[in-house]
């Protein structure tokens, strides 16, 4: 059952080359329970933190030539959903692996056995979801890498269009950019 999630999981970041919110719900490699889940993740997240790929999703394609067992697949969950699924196996894999443990080892030692349970109880909370608050220390490390990218001009200082000549010469919507998007009624413009 795990593995079918997974591969939903992997399948829906690269339909939606959505990588963010992924990260943004604290999904690692290590919540995935199969070594090919776990390697796609990798490389996925690998590619998507390159400066060469910055921000962006290997294609299919590109999954296939490196995983060959890779499915390309339309999901009907999304991605929040998924991540919470895949955050909720992880859970449940690490809780039932600690109660295993601690069972074995009860009876001979207690003391033992109950700093058993709290490390692995404290190893399992780091797989609940993030609150929405922002912890400045948390992300100094990326926004030095960041500050560090623009004054290089290795990234854009703007949101992207989604052309890639365009961002080249405009570094992307600006804050002071007044955008204005021209079309007949009905031509999905919103």
């Amino acid at each position: 059952m795990a593995s079918h999630v997974e591969q939903r999981f992997i399948a829906k970041i690269i339909q939606l080359g959505d990588m963010r919110s992924v990260m943004k719900n604290n999904i690692s490699h290590m919540m995935l329970t199969t070594p090919e889940a776990r390697e796609m993740f990798k490389a996925i997240r690998k590619y998507y933190l390159t400066d060469v790929h910055y921000g962006k999703v290997p294609t299919a394609r590109w999954m296939r030539e490196r995983f060959p067992s890779f499915q390309k697949m339309k999901t009907p969950e999304t991605m929040p959903e998924l991540c919470e699924e895949i955050r909720r196996i992880a859970m449940t894999k690490e809780l039932n692996s600690a109660c295993e443990e601690v069972l074995d080892i009860a009876h001979a030692d207690p003391y033992r056995a109950l700093e058993l349970m709290r490390s692995r109880a404290m190893r399992a909370q780091t797989m609940m979801s993030s609150s929405r608050d922002l912890i400045f220390a948390d992300s100094a490390d990326e926004l030095k890498e960041a500050y560090e990218r623009r004054e290089n001009a290795e990234q854009l200082l703007g949101v992207p269009w989604p052309w890639d000549q365009l961002n080249e010469e405009t570094q992307g919507i600006q804050q002071e950019d007044f955008v204005i998007f021209f079309a007949r009624p009905k031509t999905l413009k919103s």
